[in-house]
């Protein structure tokens, strides 16, 4: 055993002594498992929401800025920004008795606007987060094969049986608590490696770089703000306190900190165009970190690349557990006895962890996996803030949901959009809506509600 397989071992390990040591949520009470009794602080809501970012993430905005300098963390922008948005948002939102009654996204939507819309949501959030639990485990795979002699399938399913543990242990409480954990090792170690990269000399030219057409950058920045606004993983963690101050601060706090994590992520992919011009955009990150720490960068990028995917994998592992469980509860509520909550919980989480691992080690290809995210997720904004407006009623929202599917499924399989161009989904999932508003006030002379 090599000293990288070793530092991944050792990783896990500690990863998962931290998850344990939350104290042990009750999993037939929902608002305990799912907020942590709402009593998170703003340092974990700050903390849930920063390392949201992901190993996929890190590698995809180095090879962004790679192509492109800084205009390649667009989509961070705008991640940053809904993260600052939300907490703003928060702040009047929290304490209000809706919220106080929600532990998800989906709580909140069908409570608010209705059952359909809830529902509507619950599918979306379960694809979405699913996708981004393979990506997380996909690049898991995919990067730490280049440096140890394990296989893609071991490094997947130990990485994942280690998240299952101490995921089911703590609920929402041992997510936080990693999250604190892996925030402070994410930062540290990306600190340590640009200023090793500035120490060694490979300063980028800014000017070298290609301009990124003016659609293309701001159009990401628009997605990710809007993708972000209508995450059930960000939400989940502003509906965790039900103090308004403990939120607002959470929310600006997470949306700093991952902003400057993307501006720190665009130099080191920067840098690597000083390094090898003619080196691949894809493996921009390992360019840049492989030659400036010699024989120790396979231990460290081991540690941050666990670190960034197990605090997202862990968030989105529990999420989309968790609504499966609570939709099978809800659905068959009078037929299940409370005790059996717990096996619910249970058999959820295994087979998602199973599942998920599963579809990571068939499925590579880790821009499209990134972008099914974006899919998916492109079809709340539109018809929520509708919504929200009181323009449409709780049908005419999960209508509006329901066509935006149609619409970007029909797009995507045809080819006609991709990560490039995802940019032009943003007018018509807005359309759709508005449509259905402008019929229902042709036909009755009032708007739906």
């Amino acid at each position: 055993m090599n000293g990288s397989e070793i530092a991944i071992l050792v990783a896990l390990i500690a990863f998962l002594v931290v998850g344990l040591s939350a104290r042990r949520a009750n999993s037939s009470d929902w608002v305990d498992l799912f907020s942590a009794n709402k009593q998170a602080s703003f340092l974990q809501i700050a903390a849930g929401m920063f390392t949201l970012i992901g190993a996929g993430e890190i590698v995809a905005l180095s090879t962004l800025s790679f192509l492109f300098g800084f205009a390649g963390m667009f989509l961070f922008l705008g991640y940053g920004l809904a993260f600052i948005g939300v907490g703003l948002l928060s702040s009047r939102l929290v304490s209000t008795k809706e919220a106080i009654k929600s532990s998800t996204l989906v709580d909140y939507c069908k409570i608010h606007f209705g059952p359909l819309t809830g529902s509507a949501v619950l599918i979306i959030s379960i694809l979405a987060f699913f996708s981004l639990l393979m990506l997380q485990f996909s690049t898991l795979g995919l990067v730490l094969t280049n440096v140890t002699s394990f296989s893609r399938e071991v490094v997947i399913v130990i990485s994942s049986f280690v998240l299952m543990v101490y995921v089911y242990r703590g609920g929402m409480r041992a997510v936080f608590r990693t999250d604190i954990f892996q925030a402070i090792l994410m930062f540290a170690l990306l600190l340590v490696f640009v200023a090793q990269i500035a120490t060694n000399g490979s300063q980028p030219d800014i000017t070298a770089f290609e301009s990124a057409p003016f659609a293309y950058s701001w159009g990401l920045a628009v997605v990710g703000f809007l993708v972000g606004i209508c995450s059930a993983d960000v939400w989940q963690r502003i509906l965790a306190t039900n103090k308004p101050q403990s939120a607002l601060r959470g929310g600006i706090c997470g949306g700093i900190a991952l902003l400057i994590y993307g501006g720190l992520l665009s130099y080191i992919g920067m840098s690597a165009f000083a390094i090898d011009p003619n080196s691949s955009p894809d493996d921009a990150f390992f360019t840049a970190i492989g030659p400036t720490l010699a024989g120790d960068a396979p231990y460290v990028i081991v540690f941050l690349l666990l670190a960034a995917l197990l605090s997202t994998a862990d968030t989105e592992l529990f999420l989309v557990s968790g609504l499966v469980t609570k939709a099978v509860i809800e659905t068959y509520g009078k037929s299940v006895r409370p005790k059996y909550a717990n096996y619910s919980y249970v058999c959820s989480l295994s087979v998602v962890t199973g599942m998920s691992a599963l579809f990571a080690i068939y499925f590579v290809n880790l821009v499209q996996i990134y972008t099914w995210l974006l899919y998916f997720l492109l079809a709340l904004p539109g018809p929520l803030l509708f919504g929200v407006k009181r323009y449409l009623s709780d049908f005419g929202i999960a209508i509006s949901i329901g066509l935006n599917v149609c619409l970007i499924a029909a797009a995507a399989i045809s080819g006609a959009v991709s990560i490039e161009n995802i940019y032009l989904l943003i007018v018509p999932t807005f359309g759709i809506p508005l449509a259905i508003v402008i019929l229902y006030l042709c036909r009755f002379g009032k708007v739906e509600r």
